[in-house]
């Protein structure tokens, strides 16, 4: 496991987030079928984190569609030009090569 030097991001530019473990991710998960049975847990989750993660909002086809369109738009923010001269290779072919 690399350590992060806690440097002040705005002075750096580099920033760093990291993965949620299975615990906290399921701290905030919140299932559709809760909020349509009057469960209080999406406010409850709101009140201590600041955020949830709604699922079965979405079918599998709805998914995939979803994050096709995602990918397309992280794509859509880098700059390729400088992309391809700092790596020599394209933003979504590195995102193909994840996929295998």
């Amino acid at each position: 496991l690399l350590l992060m030097e806690k440097a002040d991001p705005l002075a750096t530019g580099r920033y760093y987030a990291p993965v949620m473990s299975d615990s906290e991710l399921a701290d905030v998960l919140v299932p559709l079928g809760e909020i349509k049975n009057g469960s209080t847990r999406l406010q409850d989750v709101l009140s201590s984190f600041g955020f949830a993660i709604v699922t079965g909002v979405l079918d599998s086809q709805e998914l995939e569609s979803f994050e096709k369109d995602f990918q397309q738009d992280l794509i859509d923010l880098v700059n390729e030009d400088c992309f391809r001269q700092a790596r020599n290779v394209s933003p979504s072919r590195l995102l193909e090569e994840k996929e295998v």
